[in-house]
């Protein structure tokens, strides 16, 4: 009990007052063994096993602390350690903390940018988990609306992947929908949409992007080159724990390739006002079968951005594709209801049936739709688009949501978790402040991203009841609390990232100012208990030992790296000719 209250005192000592320096623990050591005297009790060997102290290669817990006291290990002059952690943190800390900066962010407020940089270094598994997500809502789109043969039905398409990451809404007026969908006159608001959505609004790569990822990989790859060249001296302070820091950051490496692939747009304030321009010339079917200019004073129009009016949607409506699990509800009903209205007029179109019914089936010479055929009056025109499918489920939504939550969880603990293992391999060994370190920041990621998951299926119901209905629904009991529950696990989830995203920092900077390198820290008392002992020497075992987790390691986070962001690319369709022939014709 006594030695288990000591231990605390001592992390709190060495917590409290980092400066405190016990000399120079391994000189000390090296003194110990040279004693001619037998009476030293506490010597081991690497295995923590007892041995004579004149053959010791590691102390106990106890010894330790009476030979180095319970401060920080002191490791030449104050001036070299100031040099080793300045040298760490610049090679390790400050290049992972600059890709934080290339992130696409939107253009909301200061906070909320900040905000969503803590959830994304909070928690690596959501970040994933969105881009992924991004992807698959991106291919999703791709494949309904692949069939689609009425005209504009690509457009469309490209329009609605491209406002992914903000909160689009559909109008739930048949009439309005299918005066845009079904008209002639409305051809030119597609393409001028898409066209004004091409070019510029969006987020991708730049020349401050293309430096920032070359620092990091050339960063990563001398850390890796330089952690295979060494051979561990005598001394226990392992050159190995740099490589470690840099699977615990690599993942950011993958998400930002990823997302300036997607590249995303963020800024809601150009998308609204390009659906704004746009939606003034919507023209609408009139009762003589003619269209007039559409002006949407009272009812929504057809397409819109909502504006954030209950606190269960304040995430649905910012832009930073970390957002995009809150999205992928309203979003995906959105697509479906455009895309069930353009399989309605697909299928009157192939079926040779005009809007207007009483009229005749016009042929165009080359081909084409005739014009005629896709004029009618309001009645007609929502009867049109009309669709026997009225199922609200999304039916491939859960297949979605599971493969973006296996690649999130691969690139997590392809990453944090070889920087674990790399730690448990090190003498001494077992679990101590490094590995419990990286083991409690990849838990808590996973945590984060299972809260604010849960926050948003939990409030399902409404959200499909007020996607429906262009009034808010308020709903019953039932459905408040479900949106409170949805609220307090969402706040805890960003109350949680903040915490982690400061907890992987300070233990960085920690770590490489050296402060892990005290008694308490080496002998793993966290894990081994009074069994606990620090390692001083290293022996050829324990470099052949420790060899085989050292490539295994290395292998699995870089393969863990490379594997998400080649998945994530190979499966983007914004490459494809099919989406790029939009672009193309938008221009």
């Amino acid at each position: 009990m006594n030695q288990r209250y000591g231990s605390m005192f001592a992390t709190a000592a060495m917590l409290t007052w980092p400066v405190s320096v016990s000399g120079d623990c391994f000189s000390r050591f090296m003194t110990l063994r040279a004693e001619p005297s037998n009476s030293i009790v506490g010597g081991r060997d690497n295995h923590g096993n007892p041995v004579n102290i004149r053959n010791a290669t590691a102390m106990t817990y106890d010894l330790c602390l009476k030979t180095c006291g319970g401060g920080i290990w002191s490791i030449g002059g104050s001036w070299d350690r100031w040099q080793t952690s300045t040298q760490s943190l610049s090679q390790w800390l400050f290049p992972f903390l600059a890709l934080t900066s290339q992130l696409p962010l939107g253009k909301d407020t200061k906070f909320e940018n900040f905000m969503s940089v803590l959830l994304t270094i909070g928690s690596p598994t959501l970040a994933a988990d969105s881009v992924t997500l991004t992807v698959l809502n991106s291919r999703w789109v791709h494949r309904r609306f692949s069939d689609i043969s009425f005209p504009n039905g690509r457009a469309a398409a490209w329009v609605l992947n491209n406002f992914q990451q903000s909160p689009l809404r559909v109008t739930a007026n048949d009439y309005l929908l299918g005066s845009l969908i079904v008209l002639p006159d409305n051809d030119r608001w597609w393409s001028e949409l898409a066209a004004f959505l091409n070019p510029d609004h969006h987020y991708s790569w730049s020349f401050s992007n293309v430096t920032s990822v070359i620092w990091v990989v050339l960063s990563f790859l001398l850390t890796v080159m330089n952690s295979f060249a060494d051979t561990p001296t005598e001394a226990a302070l392992s050159p190995y724990n740099g490589l470690a820091l840099a699977f615990c950051w690599i993942w950011l490496l993958a998400i930002l390739i990823c997302s300036l692939n997607n590249a995303p747009r963020c800024d809601k304030t150009a998308l609204h006002e390009a659906l704004r321009r746009a939606n003034r010339s919507v023209y609408v079917a009139a009762h003589n079968g003619n269209c007039d200019l559409g002006h949407f004073t009272v009812n929504r129009p057809p397409l819109s951005l909502d504006s954030p009016d209950v606190p269960l949607r304040m995430d649905h409506h910012r832009g930073a594709p970390i957002y995009s699990y809150a999205r992928l509800v309203t979003w995906g009903l959105a697509v479906k209801k455009v895309h069930a209205a353009f399989q309605a007029a697909s299928s009157g179109a192939n079926k040779q049936l005009p809007v207007n019914s009483r009229a005749g089936w016009s042929k165009n010479r080359k081909g084409e739709l005739a014009l005629s055929n896709r004029r009618g009056s309001p009645a007609q025109v929502a009867d049109y688009i009309q669709s026997r499918d009225h199922k609200i489920l999304l039916p491939d939504l859960g297949w979605r949501s599971l493969n973006s939550s296996v690649m999130a969880l691969f690139l997590t603990w392809g990453t944090i978790g070889p920087a674990v293992v790399l730690d448990l391999a090190l003498p001494t060994k077992g679990l101590g402040c490094r590995s419990a370190s990286r083991l409690a920041y990849g838990i808590l990621s996973i945590v984060i991203w299972a809260l604010m998951v849960t926050s948003n299926r939990s409030s399902y119901n409404w959200i499909i009841s007020d996607s429906i209905s262009d009034t808010s629904r308020h709903g019953n009991v039932k459905q408040s609390l479900s949106r409170l529950f949805a609220i307090v696990l969402r706040r805890t989830g960003k109350v949680l990232s903040c915490i982690n995203a400061t907890w992987i920092v300070v233990t960085f900077v920690l770590e490489c100012t050296d402060v892990y390198q005290s008694c308490w820290c080496n002998s793993d008392v966290l894990y081994l208990g009074s069994h606990a002992y620090s390692v001083m020497l290293w022996t050829r075992e324990d470099f052949h030992a420790f060899w085989t987790p050292l490539v295994t390691s290395t292998v699995l986070a870089s393969a863990s790296v490379v594997i998400f962001t080649g998945i994530n690319i190979h499966m983007n369709p914004s490459s494809s000719r099919w989406f790029a022939s939009i672009g193309k014709k938008s221009i």
